[in-house]
C-alpha cells in the first residue's frame, strides 16, 4: 500500500465535493418538450414494447438524462452558423438495439421504420390540408418548398439498393480513421456495448442534435471528404460534438419528417448548396480503393431520396454534415 505523506495525505482525507450544474428552467422546459416529441415518435413506430424490456432494454425517461443535459446546456444556445458549438436544441434518441437493415424481412429496422414514416407522410392530406394526399413536401436548405405527387415518386425504389449494398459488407461505425486497416471502428453491437450503464440499459444513445447543418464554408473551406470532416473532429468540429452514423442520421431523418411533415435540405440537382449530408461515422472499409462513407441525399428531380456511398476521399462542394452531443450517463 502506498502511504500518502504531508498535503497529499492531508488532500485524501478530505471529502471531495462535486460541483453540480443546474439545468436552467428555460432549458429545461425546451427540453422536456422536445424530448416528449422524439419518445411520442417511437412510441408510434412500435420501438417501445414488452418484448424489448424483456431483453433488457427500458424506455428511456428524462430523469436519467437530466444531469447530461445540465452538463451540455452550453450547447442548446443559439449562434451562427459557423459557431458550432451551439444550436444543439432537438433532442433524439438513436435506438441501437434495432439494427440498420435485417435480412429477416419479418424484424423491424431502422431502413423499415424510415420507409414506414415515408410512406405514411405520402398519404397523409387531402382536401383543407397543408399538401394533396399522395405527395411529399421538399425543401431546400434556401427555403424553396416543393410538392412532389406520386408520378415523381416511387416509394417502393426508395431504399433497395443502400439496403443490398450494406447487408453484403462490412461496414463499422465511429472509426478513428478512415482507412482500410486501423480504422477502429465498432459493429452496431459492439458500439452500443462499449457505452454507458445508462446507454446500455436504454438500449441506444441519447443526443441533442443540431437543426442546421455543418457546412464546409462554416470551416473556412470550400470542399470537404468523409476523411476531411472525421480529420476536424476536435479541431474545428468542437470537443464534444459527434458526426452523424447512419444509424443516428435516420433516427434524425425519421423524426424529423414526423414532426415537421417535410423533408429538409432537399437538392434540386443544380443548386449545390443545398446538397447535404454525409454520414462519415458510417465507414465501409472494403468499397473501392479508400473505403466509402454512408451519405444521403434529398434529390427532388431523381428518386427524391437515395442513400449511397461515396468515397471517403472524394471532396465536394458545398457538401455539410450534421452533428450531435450525446448526452452519455454513466
Amino acid at each position: 500500500m502506498t502511504k500518502l505523506f504531508g498535503d497529499k495525505a492531508r488532500e485524501a482525507a478530505t471529502p471531495q465535493v462535486v460541483a453540480t450544474v443546474e439545468l436552467a428552467p428555460d432549458v429545461e422546459a425546451r427540453l422536456r418538450a422536445s424530448f416528449d416529441k422524439n419518445m411520442a415518435v417511437w412510441d408510434s413506430l412500435g420501438v417501445f414494447t414488452p418484448e424489448r424490456e424483456a431483453r433488457g432494454h427500458s424506455k428511456p425517461t428524462f430523469e436519467e438524462y437530466k444531469a447530461g443535459f445540465a452538463r451540455n446546456q452550453e450547447f442548446t444556445k443559439s449562434g451562427r452558423p459557423n459557431e458550432l458549438g451551439k444550436g444543439y436544441d432537438t433532442v433524439n434518441f438513436v435506438p441501437m438495439d434495432v439494427p440498420l437493415v435485417s435480412e429477416d424481412p419479418e424484424e423491424q429496422t431502422m431502413f423499415s421504420m424510415l420507409e414506414k414514416t415515408l410512406k405514411e407522410e405520402f398519404a397523409r392530406g387531402g382536401q383543407g390540408q397543408d399538401k394533396p394526399a399522395n405527395s411529399l413536401v421538399i425543401k431546400t436548405r434556401r427555403g424553396q418548398r416543393m410538392v412532389r405527387t406520386e408520378q415523381q415518386v416511387d416509394l417502393n425504389e426508395i431504399l433497395w439498393a443502400w439496403k443490398e449494398g450494406y447487408l453484403k459488407q462490412q461496414v463499422v461505425h465511429r472509426p478513428t480513421a478512415l482507412a482500410k486497416k486501423g480504422h477502429g471502428g465498432f459493429s452496431e453491437s459492439e458500439l452500443l456495448a462499449h457505452g454507458t450503464d445508462v446507454e446500455r440499459k436504454n438500449g441506444g444513445f441519447m443526443r441533442l442534435q443540431r437543426s442546421a447543418i455543418i457546412l464546409p464554408q462554416d470551416i473556412g473551406k470550400e470542399t470537404m471528404s468523409g476523411q476531411d470532416w472525421v480529420g476536424e473532429k476536435g479541431k474545428s468540429i468542437p470537443k464534444g460534438v459527434e458526426l452523424q452514423t447512419a444509424h443516428d442520421g435516420i433516427a434524425f431523418m425519421i423524426q424529423f419528417i414526423k414532426e415537421h411533415h417535410y423533408i429538409p435540405d432537399a437538392w434540386t440537382g443544380t443548386e449545390a448548396t443545398s446538397q447535404v449530408a454525409l454520414m462519415p461515422e458510417t465507414f465501409f472499409p472494403d468499397e473501392g480503393s479508400s473505403g466509402a462513407v454512408a451519405a444521403a441525399d434529398f434529390v427532388v428531380n431523381v428518386r427524391l431520396f437515395c442513400l449511397g456511398r461515396r468515397s471517403a476521399v472524394d471532396r465536394v462542394s458545398f457538401r455539410g454534415v450534421r452533428g450531435g452531443v450525446r448526452i452519455n450517463e454513466a
